[in-house]
């Protein structure tokens, strides 16, 4: 009973739709009627012929309108067609655009080629909406003010067009006038064709559609903790509106018209406004631009939370926006309300749970970044926004350490430098950075740039750093020795001389026996040595290794280099003879 009872509805539904639509249709105007007929374009000296003519062929001794023509009766037994069938039907043309008729001179073989146009298609329209808004939802149309629709007919290469017809609504088809205004609020049936110079006419087209002049109405209603016209923080406004054309959308905006913004579906928020008196000012817009006239709703908004603040307490140091603290750091906040007064502050560390606010705060330890975030609620439950703060901790001390630029030496805790030796000092920190080096070699000094030591001997250098937020690394030691004294050079003869001979230069210089041997070494009082070079007689220098022995007869000019670790040159020159 159910089952046939719902097929009965849905039946009746589709019965009553039918109807409808043949009721519209039967509404509609036919097209006029257009006969088919020749067209002579005395313009450009053409004949068109429409396609759902026959034709017959006949000859006239004169290009006179009025001179007599002549049927041509028969046809050629060789053609497709015979005389009874030309006479009764004519020729069909069967395909449009030009078209020849040939005559052949079979003595003269001359060939002449009469031209005319076949035109079987009918025009096509292309239409244009302007000057009005335009809006589609779902299967319907809507246009606003201002609405004009130009048709713009065209026939390609037929005859041309030779008229547009239009029918509104209904209404019999009437010749076209450009343009076509539509000033009235309703629905419209717009219906159109053309037809060219030989009777063709296209298909009628159909565009339904909605003119809309009708402005949306809006409205507002305050939501929340409010009285009267007087609004608490907790209050907010909600606008809506109605059309009964196309959907509507509401702008709106609080006191500065340059502010104004589409309303979302969510009620207006007062947290942006301060204090005091506010006007808001709304409308609505339709889709197809229709407006309406300027809604305003004057209010007092009471709504302004407290100020809050916080203080650094002790060790701290800003570096890239980033701030970073000692484990002596703390936190401490305040809040101010320009009416009602504070009632609380709280605060959480690390997206913990809210505690109220009562001391300086200390940070954690163990990590390296706290999130810090507070707020304050007055007396009216008035909230301020929460503040965060991040703070990086910096428990660890710098690392310092020495560099040298120049002669130096280290061995067994101790390091060899002269006094040309420059002496840097660097130190460095992952986090707040170093604040300052300090040194100490008899009175204390803030490291600034290398020194030098001058005086021989050892001196003990003091040196630490400290951070920007005053973790002081642990004092460290380093013992240098000055050594500025070059080493001595020491040569023994293997035998001794017993007399002086005459070089060249005429110079007396020792004289020793051939297979005389030299003993080279050297001494130094701090650093030490660090090789022995020479060199005989002007060659190339050597490094000593063994004693040197002499064969030959003949002067000698031997000269001897030696260097301690931190580069102290001594150079000796010694001269003699070898003679037996």
């Amino acid at each position: 009973m159910f089952k046939r009872l719902i097929l009965s509805i849905l039946f009746c539904l589709v019965a009553l739709k039918t109807a409808n639509a043949q009721q519209t249709a039967e509404q509609m105007a036919e097209p006029l009627k257009h006969k088919n007929k020749v067209y002579v374009d005395d313009e450009r000296s053409m004949v068109f012929w429409p396609m759902a003519l026959p034709m017959w062929i006949r000859l006239s001794p004169s290009p006179e309108p009025d001179a007599p023509s002549y049927l041509l009766p028969k046809i050629a037994r060789n053609a497709t067609m015979d005389t009874a069938a030309y006479k009764e039907e004519g020729i069909r043309l069967d395909i449009t655009g030009r078209q020849y008729i040939r005559w052949f001179n079979f003595v003269t073989k001359d060939t002449i080629s009469l031209g005319f146009n076949s035109d079987g298609t009918p025009p096509r329209i292309d239409t244009q909406f302007k000057n009005a808004p335009k809006f589609e939802q779902q299967d319907r149309t809507f246009y606003g003010q201002g609405l004009a629709v130009t048709l713009t007919p065209t026939d390609g290469e037929g005859a041309g067009v030779a008229g547009t017809y239009v029918s509104i609504d209904g209404a019999p088809f009437e010749p076209y006038q450009d343009p076509m205004l539509f000033a009235a609020e309703k629905d419209y049936n717009l219906r159109f064709y053309a037809v060219d110079q030989v009777g063709y006419a296209s298909e009628p087209q159909t565009v339904i559609f909605t003119v809309d002049l009708t402005a949306p109405v809006s409205r507002h209603e305050t939501l929340g903790n409010y009285l009267e016209n007087i609004l608490s923080s907790e209050a907010s406004i909600r606008l809506t509106s109605s059309d009964k054309g196309t959907s509507a959308q509401i702008f709106s905006h609080f006191d500065d018209p340059s502010t104004s913004q589409s309303y979302r579906s969510q009620p207006l928020s007062l947290n942006q406004l301060p204090d005091g008196e506010h006007v808001l000012t709304y409308y609505a817009e339709d889709q197809v631009k229709n407006r309406e006239p300027n809604n305003v709703f004057t209010f007092y908004l009471d709504k302004t939370p407290p100020e809050v603040t916080h203080t650094i307490k002790g060790d701290h140091h800003i570096v890239d926006d980033k701030i970073y603290v000692s484990t002596r750091t703390r936190i401490g906040l305040a809040a101010t309300d320009n009416k009602i007064g504070v009632d609380h502050i709280e605060y959480q560390i690390n997206q913990g749970a809210f505690e109220k606010y009562t001391a300086p705060i200390s940070i954690p330890t163990k990590v390296t970044t706290t999130a810090f975030e507070y707020r304050a609620t007055d007396r009216l439950k008035n909230e301020s926004k929460s503040n965060k703060l991040s703070i990086h901790m910096d428990n660890e001390t710098p690392k310092t350490s020495l560099s040298f630029t120049g002669p130096h030496f280290e061995q067994r805790g101790k390091i060899w430098v002269t006094q040309k030796t420059r002496i840097s000092i660097s130190s460095t920190d992952a986090q707040s950075d170093v604040q300052n080096i300090y040194y100490r070699m008899g009175a204390e000094h803030t490291y600034s740039e290398p020194f030098t030591i001058a005086n021989e001997g050892p001196s003990k250098l003091v040196y630490w750093s400290i951070d920007n937020v005053n973790n002081q690394e642990e004092k460290l030691e380093a013992i240098l020795v000055v050594d500025n004294t070059p080493p001595q050079i020491i040569e023994t003869f293997s035998i001794t001389s017993t007399h002086s001979a005459q070089e060249k230069d005429g110079v007396s210089a020792p004289a020793y026996p051939r297979n005389t041997s030299i003993f080279l070494g050297s001494t130094d009082a701090s650093s030490s040595t660090v090789g022995i070079w020479y060199k005989i007689n002007g060659a190339k220098e050597q490094e000593y290794v063994k004693p040197l022995n002499f064969k030959n007869e003949g002067p000698y000019t031997v000269v001897i280099r030696t260097k301690d670790r931190v580069e102290n040159t001594t150079q000796k020159t010694i001269r003699f003879v070898i003679q037996d």
